[in-house]
């Protein structure tokens, strides 16, 4: 996902980030937080904001 930020802007002071926390619940299982945080990302990145 980075890699294809990089690619779109090219400004000499442009930063991008290469990595986020995430805080999940702890009365969720494993198997619940990683579904819970698959959900969360293929969302975010179907949102085009380039």
């Amino acid at each position: 996902m980075w890699n294809e930020v990089e690619k779109k802007d090219r400004k000499s002071n442009s930063r991008y980030a290469k990595e986020f926390n995430v805080a999940l619940p702890i009365e969720l299982s494993v198997d619940e937080q990683k579904e819970l945080l698959t959900e969360y990302v293929q969302k975010i990145l179907s949102i085009k904001v380039w």
